[in-house]
């Protein structure tokens, strides 16, 4: 097993947003960067002379250290067959929002809401077993970061 960050970003726009958001760089000018919106067709010309996917930001690097630790999480017994435990600890107070969707993002249990203190934590996932056997995913949402882990409950 292993974990790993992934930064996604909505490049849609336009109408029925069936563009896509470029940060043009004109060749040779890169201090007049600006957003556009091309269609789809255009975009492998523009990525093969700098461009790049998104909007125009400063520094469109990311440093995976950038990412905050303020919330760490284990569940277990992962598979589920019937209960899951959850184990928060978070390194300051904050409002904390527990729940579990499926794999299109279908709310299947809505475990916590409210303001938690900084420490160690425990909640649970009750009726798991209740839940179609197959992937699900617990959402962990502070006030500045949200974490999403994969969960398995298996067939009794």
């Amino acid at each position: 097993t292993d974990e790993v960050t992934v930064i996604v970003t909505d490049v849609r726009c336009g109408n029925k947003l069936k563009k896509v958001l470029v940060c043009h760089i004109p060749p040779g000018n890169p201090q007049n960067a600006h957003t556009i919106c091309i269609g789809a067709p255009a975009v492998p010309a523009h990525l093969e002379h700098g461009d790049y996917l998104g909007e125009c930001v400063s520094d469109k690097s990311f440093d995976i250290s950038e990412v905050s630790e303020e919330t760490a999480a284990s569940i277990y017994p992962n598979p589920i067959s019937n209960q899951c435990n959850i184990e928060l600890s978070l390194m300051s107070s904050s409002y904390v929002e527990i729940f579990v969707t499926d794999i299109y993002g279908k709310l299947i249990a809505d475990l916590f809401k409210g303001q938690l203190e900084e420490g160690l934590h425990h909640h649970s996932w009750d009726n798991a077993g209740d839940a179609d056997q197959g992937m699900y995913f617990l959402h962990i949402r502070t006030e500045t970061e949200t974490i999403i882990k994969k969960l398995m409950v298996r067939g009794q």
